[in-house]
C-alpha cells in the first residue's frame, strides 16, 4: 500500500471544522487529528512537514506540537488510530487557521495533499462565541 496523502480541514474558527474533520475521520481510510499539530502551523515558525503524519510520530506527544498532553482528551476518537493507519488513504489534521499559511504548506507537502475548507456565515460564527 502506498503511503496515505496529506488531507487538512481549515477555515474559521467555530465554523464547523472540527465537525467536519470527525465526519471525515468516520471513513476508514481517513485518519484525522484534532488540532494535532496545532502550534506547528503559525505563519512565523511553520514546521509542519510530512513525516509528523506518520504513524510512529502521529501518536507520539511532544513538547511544541499542540496544546494537548496526550490522546486522552478524546479517548474514543482516538481509538484505533493506530490500526486505522495500515488502511489509510488519507492522513491530517484539522487546525482551523492553518489557512494563513497555505502558500508554506504546499511547499512542503506534494502535489497529493488536499485542503477542505469550510465556510460559515460570519454573523453566526460570532453569536456561536
Amino acid at each position: 500500500m502506498q503511503d496515505p496523502k496529506p488531507l487538512f480541514v481549515v477555515g474559521c474558527p467555530r465554523s464547523g471544522t472540527t465537525a467536519l474533520g470527525l465526519f471525515l475521520a468516520q471513513h476508514k481510510h481517513v485518519v484525522m487529528g484534532v488540532e494535532r499539530f496545532g502550534h506547528r502551523h503559525f505563519p512565523a515558525n511553520f514546521s509542519l512537514k510530512p513525516d509528523l503524519f506518520k504513524p510512529e510520530r502521529f501518536g507520539d506527544f511532544r513538547a511544541g506540537d499542540t496544546f494537548y498532553d496526550s490522546f486522552d482528551f478524546a479517548p474514543t476518537y482516538y481509538a484505533g488510530v493506530e490500526e486505522k493507519f495500515m488502511t489509510a488513504s488519507w492522513v491530517g489534521d484539522k487546525i482551523p487557521t492553518l489557512y494563513q499559511s497555505l502558500p508554506k504548506l504546499f511547499d512542503r507537502f506534494d502535489d497529493q495533499t488536499r485542503v477542505v475548507f469550510i465556510f460559515r456565515n460570519i454573523f453566526d460564527v460570532v453569536a456561536s462565541y
